[in-house]
C-alpha cells in the first residue's frame, strides 16, 4: 500500500471512530463517556467548550472534533507508512 493511501485510510478511520463513539453516547440511557476515550480520539477535549448542549455551535464544535482527529490519524499514518518504506529499503539493501 502506497504512502498516500495509508494516509487515507488513517484519515477515514479518524473519521469513523469518533462518529461510532458519538453514536454510542447518543444510544445511551445516561450518557456513555469512557475516560479512555481521549487515547483514541485525541481532539475529543474540544467537545468540553459544548457542555452538553446540542445547538448549532456545538454541532460546529463537534465537526471541527472530528475533522481536526481525521487529520491527526493521517497524519500518524503518513508517518508510520514511511517509516515503514525506510525500514524496508534498509532490510533490502543489506
Amino acid at each position: 500500500m502506497t504512502t498516500r493511501m495509508t494516509a487515507l485510510v488513517a484519515g477515514a478511520i479518524g473519521i469513523v471512530l469518533p462518529l461510532i463513539l458519538l453514536a454510542v453516547d447518543a444510544a445511551s440511557v445516561h450518557g456513555w463517556w469512557p475516560k479512555w476515550i481521549v487515547y483514541v480520539w485525541p481532539t475529543s477535549y474540544m467537545l468540553g467548550a459544548t457542555a452538553g448542549e446540542k445547538d448549532l455551535a456545538a454541532y460546529l464544535i463537534i465537526t471541527a472534533a472530528v475533522a481536526v482527529n481525521s487529520l491527526v490519524y493521517a497524519y500518524v499514518g503518513f508517518v508510520i507508512a514511511r517509516l515503514m518504506r525506510r525500514a524496508d529499503k534498509k532490510t533490502g539493501e543489506a
